[in-house]
């Protein structure tokens, strides 16, 4: 309700009679909305609202302005509900493709809501794997306006095999990177680390604004001694960093060149057990994890000891979120969870709200009392594998000693795995034992996050539901 309805119904009966007589004798409001002077200024106050619902509303309080702009309504309600359905999934790529093609200011509707929404999917619009694709992309974007950005995703990824995929794409960020904030650079072809190093900093120069960086090598080379790492350019918006090299990669000697430059102002780092094996020979990330909220482990399995002993003594005081995963292959090994896992933990217990793990094995855990003493006073919600969902394991007596403000248990099937049946509310009962402060449990699978659902709540326990 507006100011000005408040305070007539505020107004007392004596109020009322006064401000009718003062009234009196005014001629009725009789001007026309739809005069020629009027729809003129309905067009300039159109032009300055700001949200497509107000604009919408306009169009219904004065259908002859719709007349005027028989197109804009449609692009506002394709406006209003687009980025719906995006959200909802209720439409799929090759219909938001179709849809573009329609008309210029559909297009233009549809770009905007895309850079806004961001799905899941649009970035695979912008993966390269050959010299040829990225060719054509470099032909569509000259011809698009100078302010216009042909990466509708702010990201793209290219997969090199081949040495000239490689440089083409060099080209491309030349031309297109400072439209770009998020890249990914995987190779596979066979080179030596001096001229990845050498071809990393040209690349690097040219995407000014970029946020997030993705490197995965998987390629096989001889270990070769690089610059150090004041030669690579500052980027002061990259705040993630993942590396993923393989167990020979020729990218393992400028690790510490990257780490050193960009880990310190880095919030966001994710490596796998390779790179972060070799990364503790250079003490890459012993001290330059500073500001790191969000670390996350891949490829983990049961012979992964010497990362969690390198990982308790990684100096990573305000990381809040920890991530422990295994490979996703439907064969791979579970995460040994031994003393050594225990004590990786230890070294982040003031500052870690939140740990994510995929499918342990705890058989080799040893419950000392030292272990159990160590309390996570900010720990508030677990995600563990449906498969470690049995209460009498080794992992709940330590964890229930450990965390004792634990407010959300989620299990999560691992990726490569069938998702486990739900429990009853009275399997899951003896967590909230457990667990005085844990308010909900919740059951989903790794590739279907959206779906998980609220399986048990304390109150659900209690009544026995």
């Amino acid at each position: 309700m507006d100011s000005s309805a408040e305070t007539y119904q505020s107004l007392d009966e004596d109020e009322m009679e006064q401000l009718q007589e003062e009234t009196e004798g005014f001629p009725p409001y009789t001007h026309d909305h739809n005069s020629t002077k009027l729809l003129d200024c309905w067009q300039q106050i159109f032009d300055y609202l700001p949200k497509p619902s107000d604009k919408l509303s306009l169009f219904n309080t004065l259908p002859s302005l719709a007349n005027l702009r028989p197109s804009t309504k449609s692009e506002l309600l394709l406006q209003l509900a687009l980025p719906i359905l995006i959200q909802k999934e209720h439409i799929d790529p090759d219909a938001i493709v179709k849809c573009r093609n329609i008309s210029g200011s559909i297009k233009n509707v549809v770009d905007v809501t895309l850079q806004l929404t961001q799905p899941w999917w649009l970035s695979l619009w912008y993966e390269f794997e050959t010299r040829e694709q990225i060719q054509n992309f470099m032909d569509y974007a000259r011809q698009l306006n100078d302010n216009t950005t042909p990466f509708l995703a702010h990201s793209c990824s290219i997969h090199a095999q081949r040495r000239n995929c490689f440089r083409m794409g060099l080209m491309m960020f030349a031309e297109l990177g400072m439209h770009l904030r998020h890249v990914r650079l995987s190779f596979k072809f066979s080179t030596t680390p001096r001229y990845i190093f050498r071809k990393l900093r040209h690349f690097l120069r040219h995407v000014p604004n970029i946020e997030r960086l993705d490197i995965v090598d998987a390629s096989t080379s001889v270990w070769e001694e690089v610059p150090e790492g004041r030669n690579l350019p500052r980027l002061s918006q990259l705040n993630e960093l993942s590396l993923k090299l393989g167990q020979n990669g020729q990218l393992y000697p400028i690790i510490a060149s990257l780490m050193t430059t960009y880990g310190p102002q880095l919030v966001g780092f994710s490596c796998n057990k390779h790179t972060f094996l070799a990364g503790l020979l250079t003490q890459a990330f012993m001290f330059n994890l500073l500001n790191v909220t969000g670390f996350q482990l891949d490829i983990l399995d049961m012979s992964s000891e010497m990362v969690f002993i390198g990982l308790s003594q990684v100096h990573c005081p305000v990381l809040k979120i920890l991530a422990l995963r295994r490979d996703h292959a439907a064969n791979a090994q579970d995460i040994n969870f031994s003393n050594e896992t225990v004590l990786a933990l230890h070294n982040f217990c003031l500052s870690l709200r939140g740990l994510i793990m995929d499918s342990v094995n705890d058989l080799s855990l040893r419950l000392e009392p030292a272990l159990l003493d160590v309390v996570f006073p900010k720990l508030k919600r677990l995600s563990v594998c449906t498969s470690n969902s049995c209460s009498s394991l080794r992992i709940w007596r330590l964890f229930q000693s450990n965390f004792p403000n634990l407010r959300e248990i989620h299990f999560v099937t691992s990726s490569g795995r069938h998702m486990d049946p739900i429990p009853t509310s009275r399997t899951l009962s003896s967590f909230f034992m457990c667990f005085p402060r844990l308010k909900k449990i919740f059951w989903s699978h790794y590739e279907r996050p959206l779906q998980a659902a609220s399986v048990c709540s304390r109150f659900d326990a209690s009544s026995g539901h």
